[in-house]
Protein backbone atom coordinates (compact mmCIF):
# COMPACT_ATOMS: atom_id res chain seq x y z
CA UNK A 1 0.00 0.00 0.00
CA UNK A 2 2.68 2.24 1.05
CA UNK A 3 6.59 1.96 0.04
CA UNK A 4 9.13 3.98 2.37
CA UNK A 5 10.80 6.46 -0.11
CA UNK A 6 13.53 8.51 2.60
CA UNK A 7 13.15 7.55 6.18
CA UNK A 8 15.65 10.09 8.36
CA UNK A 9 14.91 7.36 11.40
CA UNK A 10 14.80 3.88 10.15
CA UNK A 11 12.77 2.45 13.28
CA UNK A 12 9.07 2.73 13.29
CA UNK A 13 6.20 0.28 15.07
CA UNK A 14 3.49 -2.05 13.68
CA UNK A 15 3.27 -4.15 17.03
CA UNK A 16 1.32 -1.81 19.66
CA UNK A 17 -2.09 -0.26 19.02
CA UNK A 18 -3.35 3.21 19.33
CA UNK A 19 -3.56 4.11 23.08
CA UNK A 20 -6.93 4.55 24.03
CA UNK A 21 -9.00 4.95 27.51
CA UNK A 22 -9.10 1.48 27.83
CA UNK A 23 -4.98 1.47 27.81
CA UNK A 24 -4.95 4.39 30.57
CA UNK A 25 -7.29 2.58 32.91
CA UNK A 26 -5.65 -0.59 32.24
CA UNK A 27 -1.85 0.68 32.40
CA UNK A 28 -2.03 4.09 34.89
CA UNK A 29 -5.76 3.70 36.63
CA UNK A 30 -6.84 6.71 34.68
CA UNK A 31 -10.28 7.33 35.66
CA UNK A 32 -10.98 10.73 34.42
CA UNK A 33 -10.24 11.20 30.62
CA UNK A 34 -7.27 11.38 28.66
CA UNK A 35 -6.32 12.48 25.49
CA UNK A 36 -5.20 9.34 23.44
CA UNK A 37 -4.42 8.27 19.42
CA UNK A 38 -8.14 5.54 19.19
CA UNK A 39 -10.04 8.78 19.65
CA UNK A 40 -8.13 11.23 18.08
CA UNK A 41 -7.96 8.54 14.67
CA UNK A 42 -11.54 7.84 15.37
CA UNK A 43 -12.32 11.32 15.58
CA UNK A 44 -10.60 12.18 11.79
CA UNK A 45 -12.42 9.21 10.02
CA UNK A 46 -15.94 10.45 11.55
CA UNK A 47 -14.88 13.94 10.06
CA UNK A 48 -15.34 12.42 6.82
CA UNK A 49 -18.41 10.62 7.39
CA UNK A 50 -16.08 7.07 7.64
CA UNK A 51 -17.48 4.82 10.87
CA UNK A 52 -14.35 3.72 11.82
CA UNK A 53 -14.67 1.16 14.41
CA UNK A 54 -12.95 -1.37 14.69
CA UNK A 55 -10.46 0.79 13.74
CA UNK A 56 -7.72 -0.37 11.34
CA UNK A 57 -4.08 -1.80 12.79
CA UNK A 58 -1.72 1.53 12.85
CA UNK A 59 1.70 2.13 11.50
CA UNK A 60 3.56 3.94 14.19
CA UNK A 61 5.96 6.10 12.47
CA UNK A 62 8.80 6.80 14.84
CA UNK A 63 7.70 4.84 17.51
CA UNK A 64 10.92 3.19 19.57
CA UNK A 65 8.97 -0.36 20.20
CA UNK A 66 11.44 -2.87 22.00
CA UNK A 67 10.75 -6.97 22.10
CA UNK A 68 12.80 -8.10 24.88
CA UNK A 69 13.83 -11.93 24.72
CA UNK A 70 11.33 -13.16 26.58
CA UNK A 71 8.39 -11.42 23.66
CA UNK A 72 7.90 -8.17 26.75
CA UNK A 73 7.23 -5.61 24.32
CA UNK A 74 8.32 -2.22 25.72
CA UNK A 75 8.71 1.00 24.69
CA UNK A 76 12.11 3.23 24.34
CA UNK A 77 13.21 6.96 24.22
CA UNK A 78 12.24 8.08 20.45
CA UNK A 79 15.35 7.80 18.22
CA UNK A 80 13.71 11.01 16.23
CA UNK A 81 15.31 14.62 16.09
CA UNK A 82 13.17 17.97 15.26
CA UNK A 83 13.04 18.03 11.78
CA UNK A 84 13.30 13.78 11.10
CA UNK A 85 11.31 12.57 8.38
CA UNK A 86 10.00 9.85 6.32
CA UNK A 87 8.57 10.22 2.91
CA UNK A 88 5.96 7.35 1.71
CA UNK A 89 4.62 6.38 -1.98
CA UNK A 90 1.40 5.68 -1.92
CA UNK A 91 0.65 2.32 -4.38
CA UNK A 92 -2.86 3.15 -4.26
CA UNK A 93 -5.72 5.24 -3.32
CA UNK A 94 -5.87 5.63 0.52
CA UNK A 95 -7.19 7.29 3.58
CA UNK A 96 -4.57 8.27 5.81
CA UNK A 97 -5.17 9.71 9.51
CA UNK A 98 -2.75 11.21 11.56
CA UNK A 99 -1.90 11.99 15.55
CA UNK A 100 1.15 12.83 17.73
CA UNK A 101 0.71 10.20 20.62
CA UNK A 102 -0.50 11.99 23.69
CA UNK A 103 0.87 9.24 26.18
CA UNK A 104 3.41 9.61 28.27
CA UNK A 105 5.25 6.52 27.54
CA UNK A 106 5.84 8.45 23.85
CA UNK A 107 7.62 11.28 23.04
CA UNK A 108 10.70 10.89 25.65
CA UNK A 109 7.83 11.33 28.72
CA UNK A 110 7.05 14.71 27.23
CA UNK A 111 4.27 16.86 26.68
CA UNK A 112 2.64 16.10 22.85
CA UNK A 113 5.25 17.06 20.15
CA UNK A 114 4.01 18.99 16.71
CA UNK A 115 3.30 17.04 14.11
CA UNK A 116 3.50 17.47 10.07
CA UNK A 117 2.47 16.44 6.38
CA UNK A 118 2.69 17.52 3.63
CA UNK A 119 0.80 15.50 0.43
CA UNK A 120 2.40 15.43 -2.66
CA UNK A 121 0.79 15.10 -6.47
Amino acid sequence: MLTIVTDDVGKHDLLYAPCSMEMYRLQHGSTEYHANCYDNLCSAFRELGIEPEPLPSSLNFFMNADVAADGRLSLLAPRTRAGAAITVRAQMDLLIALTSCPASTCNAGGPIRPLGFEVFS
